[in-house]
């Protein structure tokens, strides 16, 4: 005698098991896998809070704010040099309305 219901084999393991013999394998590796993930995970915590990795974060953010002076640093100087030739008439001055107007 055979089931009279069928079973959903996304649920039922035993049904899976039979539709697809390397389930079981497949679910282990899963479960192995994220568990590998988990305890990285941590690691990766546990070196972030410590003295080694907030040191690590002062040195990266200290570079950061570094380059960030030196490309602000490097606009104003490169407005200065826009300014210097304006005023030596290398470049003419033009307003927002001139420009507008050229591109209708």
């Amino acid at each position: 005698m055979h089931d009279k219901t069928k079973k959903n084999p996304l649920k039922n393991r035993n049904m899976m098991q039979k539709l697809n013999p390397f389930s079981t394998t497949q679910r282990a590796n899963e479960i192995v896998a994220t568990n590998d993930r988990r305890e990285a995970r941590a690691a990766l915590l546990k070196h972030k809070r410590s003295k080694a990795g907030k040191a690590e974060k002062a040195k990266r953010t200290k570079r950061h704010a570094a380059l960030h002076e030196g490309l602000k640093q490097s606009f104003v100087d490169a407005h200065q040099v826009i300014l210097d030739e304006i005023k030596q008439g290398r470049i003419e001055e033009s307003s927002e309305d001139e420009e507008g107007e050229e591109d209708e």
